[in-house]
């Protein structure tokens, strides 16, 4: 990536954008109509939908940002020797085509965003707002180059409007603006305790730690003879883990030909859950760890691949069930809150809290071993 390649002829660059655009960024996506599904013209399912809505405009940009981002980081870098890069990096181009390449993409997602349907006009005013402000630093990157007064002037000028897009929409749509529902409240009902009905359980947690597949088995017949969903997902849910947190072990007693491996496992698991389309208390827990498990196969580095559009897919599918069923219910507190943590949670962003690993390596690590990150 640090090599300049002799100038480019137009024909050459509209090749490389083309598959670059295909490889390396997410493609801008048509009307996103999933949730209109659910018919309820109710103002809080027209409000929900606006949340997830605006919180995706934040979220597809940001990954478009990130790529650009790291690009910015690492040509800034006075010592160049540790630069990565990314697995659809194979094409030698240089860092201002590379950018360009980029910020064109950009610019076509943003415009794509402009037909999102968003109800409440405020809201509405922010989104365009926040929408051509990215257009614009895109352009004046194109335009100007990266190293110009120009751009980082009106870099800083875009994350400072990045940042407020971010505080008026979370403001906007405070918990406490939909459900009136405690962080006690919240973390009494949803206690796995309540809902565990099967005195196998318990002979389950006396057994695990010294008899490892005796204690699956046990749970594998918990989640086939479980009447209700909800309890038979706890279960399912409880093995998936086990195969994450055991992965070592469980591998040392396969033979290598032996498949798929424990990760793999737990990976459908999830999924399964998701799969069946009924809403619980535990399905956003599904989907958060069947996104970790799933981005701990491609790697936790911030250069790894990261496929958010897959991870996306099943977020929307998913929380078109939870807003479903809150259609339904619209005076079920712990619903609605299940429905804002798919609608806001972040995507697995490259730049978190540690500048090693991207987000899902801490997220691996606060779910399967109980570590908080500082």
């Amino acid at each position: 990536m640090n090599k300049i390649m002799p100038k480019l002829t137009i024909s050459a660059i509209s090749i490389i954008f083309i598959i670059v655009l295909s490889s390396c960024v997410p493609e801008p996506k048509s009307k996103p109509d999933l949730l209109d599904k659910v018919k309820s013209d109710t103002k809080l399912i027209r409000d929900l939908k606006d949340v997830y809505w605006t919180f995706k405009i934040f979220h597809t940009i940001s990954e478009s940002q990130e790529i650009i981002r790291i690009r910015l980081s690492d040509l800034n870098q006075v010592d160049t020797t540790s630069v990565g890069s990314f697995p659809s990096d194979t094409l030698d181009v240089s860092p201002e085509v590379y950018l360009k390449i980029n910020a064109e993409a950009l610019i076509l997602t943003c415009k794509n965003l402009r037909s999102v349907d968003i109800s409440d006009d405020s809201v509405r005013h922010d989104v365009d707002n926040y929408i051509s402000s990215t257009i614009r630093n895109a352009r004046v990157l194109i335009e100007k180059g990266y190293r110009s007064m120009e751009f980082i002037a009106d870099d800083v000028l875009y994350l400072q409007q990045s940042e407020n897009y971010f505080y008026a929409i979370s403001k906007a749509y405070s918990l406490d603006r939909f459900t009136k529902l405690t962080d006690d409240q919240y973390w009494r009902t949803i206690d796995k305790k309540n809902y565990i009905r099967q005195e196998q359980y318990g002979e389950y947690k006396a057994i695990v730690e010294q008899d490892l597949m005796a204690g699956f088995n046990i749970l594998e017949q918990l989640t086939k003879t479980s009447k209700s969903f909800q309890e038979g997902t706890i279960y399912q849910i409880e093995l998936a883990d086990q195969f994450v947190k055991k992965d070592s072990l469980i591998r040392a007693v396969l033979s290598p030909d032996e498949s798929p491996p424990p990760k793999q496992i737990a990976i459908q698991k999830y999924h399964a859950i998701l799969g069946r389309e009924v809403y619980s208390l535990y399905v956003f827990e599904a989907w958060l760890k069947w996104r970790t498990v799933t981005q701990s196969g491609y790697g936790f580095s911030k250069y790894s691949e990261i496929p958010n559009t897959e991870y996306e897919q099943l977020r929307e599918k998913t929380a078109l069930v939870v807003l479903d069923y809150v259609s339904r219910h619209q005076n079920d507190d712990m619903a609605i809150n299940q429905f804002l943590l798919f609608a806001t949670h972040e995507i697995v962003t490259r730049f978190g809290d540690n500048s090693l690993e991207n987000q899902a390596g801490l997220d691996f690590d606060r779910l399967f071993h109980n570590r908080v990150m500082n």
